[in-house]
């Protein structure tokens, strides 16, 4: 077997098997669970590069289920006739964001080794971890709307879960039963969207839906648009809908916050690129007018997630609100790539946008993973019961610093290349907008100045004497997202041009992702 040919398909049931056979494993001990989430989130990120590199090499890459022919069964709309299939159908916006969330997903598991060793049923937690990988890569790999929706459904269902972990605290139980409740309802208005599409089109494969749209629009179609963007944008956790994220990342374990924050609310993001770029495509909507809603939704999100941030006592609960702020910055880029698409700006939003996406996930992720290690060291979140880490856990301290300033786009990290970039994109459609977005970086900054200064820098309660930085299980993800973070600064081009660029142009091509399907 040449696993080349299978490599999309084994993204996916690479974590499936692993989930489901870990309960098995975990028998032999914690030691063996730890080992096996280490290797099947390892294949993992193997398989999601080795799914980048054929990307790049040989374009979009189609991978069918079900039946050894394509076509199974047919659908005819007023004589366009169509094979019905389940595929997976992924570009280089799919491969970047496969990449993405395997990459966070090995760091956090191997982070998870010790930080999760003095909870129980730690088998439960790995599965469910393993099923939240595939729940997510299945979303930004398949080429089907109702597989997107069963995917979505997967994450959502182990991200509740995951959340609730720790049920001997109320502050989990709320978290996760608010998580859900606010999660459902997002489902079911993606459902209802899915629902509709397939009631006027009688297809479920984006390509073939996308092509019946440009050649026969029906006025039901931007019900379920609506209903789309308003579903995700609540995944996303952009503002206004954005109350569940800051309850859930602190009650999560922090690798799973990492997750949450860097890469599960990603998952929102590109559901919103690919519905309104490749579903629907630019030619059929007044892009501009929904780009400037996407774009006042943004500025909305960076104001609300920065101010409030300012004045978070508890350190999970300010990155949260750091991270609904970043999640404006990438809205931004995406509501200027719809006014602006095509030219110059447009361009420079799309590049903004997921390069940003690419560096929060590295950002954030770290900075969870380094709340954990404080959580884990110290044994509280509250910002003024520490002070002096930089002399206790130096490391740690460095890498947190590195990450604050690189979120709060400081120079020469890799925050400040992608905000510098939103900047420039806003800039030219609106000087005003560039200048919203740097007071909004202001907030930021000052957010994380603060804890630098109060936690790292100041002066050390006789509490915390014998404290130090974590064993190498831990620490080791958080120093290579550090390492990433200041490469990704200083050669913002290797990232840019190898990755971003072609998932850039994958989302301007939807003829291209459209013609690999349609027959």
């Amino acid at each position: 077997m040449n696993i080349m040919e299978h490599i999309a398909i084994l993204v996916v049931i690479t974590p499936l098997f692993g989930a489901f056979s870990t309960p098995f494993v975990s028998l032999a001990g914690k030691k063996a669970a730890d080992i096996w989430v280490g290797i099947f989130s390892g294949l993992t990120f193997v398989f999601s590069i080795l799914l980048g590199l054929k990307v790049l090499r040989s374009g979009i890459v189609i991978y069918t289920l079900g039946a050894p022919e394509p076509a199974i069964a047919t659908v005819d709309y007023n004589g366009l006739i169509f094979p019905v299939r389940i595929l997976l159908e992924v570009d280089a916006l799919s491969a970047l964001l496969a990449l993405v969330i395997s990459l966070i997903g090995f760091f956090a598991a191997i982070y998870s080794w010790r930080y999760m060793e003095h909870d129980t049923g730690v088998e439960k937690f790995y599965t469910l971890f393993l099923l939240l990988l595939t729940g997510m890569l299945g979303i930004v790999l398949t080429g089907d709307i109702f597989n997107m929706y069963v995917f979505l459904e997967i994450m959502s269902i182990s991200a509740y879960a995951l959340v609730a972990f720790r049920k001997e605290t109320f502050e989990a139980v709320e978290a996760g039963i608010k998580y859900l409740v606010v999660g459902s309802a997002a489902s079911t208005l993606i459902l209802l969207a899915v629902a509709i599409l397939y009631g006027v089109y009688g297809s479920l494969t984006i390509a073939q839906i996308a092509h019946l749209i440009e050649v026969s629009p029906s006025p039901l179609i931007w019900g379920a648009l609506a209903l789309y963007l308003t579903g995700f944008i609540l995944k996303a956790g952009i503002v206004p809908l954005h109350m569940w994220l800051i309850d859930a990342h602190p009650a999560a374990p922090s690798s799973i916050s990492a997750l949450l924050s860097g890469v599960v609310i990603k998952t929102g993001a590109y559901a919103i690129i690919r519905i309104f770029f490749t579903l629907y495509g630019v030619e059929v909507m007044n892009r501009a007018l929904i780009g400037w809603i996407i774009v006042v939704i943004a500025v909305i999100t960076m104001f609300v997630g920065g101010s409030l941030g300012l004045i978070q006592q508890d350190l999970k609960r300010l990155l949260a609100y750091s991270s609904v702020a970043q999640m404006g910055y990438i809205a931004l880029g995406i509501g200027v790539a719809l006014i602006a698409f095509n030219t110059t700006a447009g361009d420079a939003g799309l590049v903004g946008a997921l390069f940003h996406l690419l560096n929060h996930a590295i950002m954030k992720g770290m900075l969870f993973l380094i709340a954990g290690v404080i959580l884990h060291q110290l044994g509280t979140r509250n910002i003024n019961e520490m002070g002096g880490l930089i002399k206790k856990m130096p490391i740690t301290s460095a890498c947190f610093i590195i990450g604050g300033l690189a979120i709060a786009g400081v120079p020469p990290f890799n925050g400040f290349v992608s905000k510098l970039i939103l900047y420039e994109a806003s800039a030219m459609i609106s000087p005003a907008l560039a200048v919203i977005a740097i007071i909004s970086s202001a907030l930021t900054l000052g957010m994380y100045l603060r804890v630098i200064q109060t936690a790292f820098l100041g002066r050390a309660p006789e509490t915390l004497k014998d404290i130090r930085d974590p064993p190498a299980s831990m620490l080791i993800p958080i120093v290579i997202l550090a390492i990433l973070i200041v490469i990704f600064g200083i050669l913002p081009s290797l990232p840019v041009d190898s990755i971003i660029t072609p998932a850039v142009e994958a989302v301007k091509n939807q003829a291209s992702y459209l013609s690999a399907v349609l027959p």
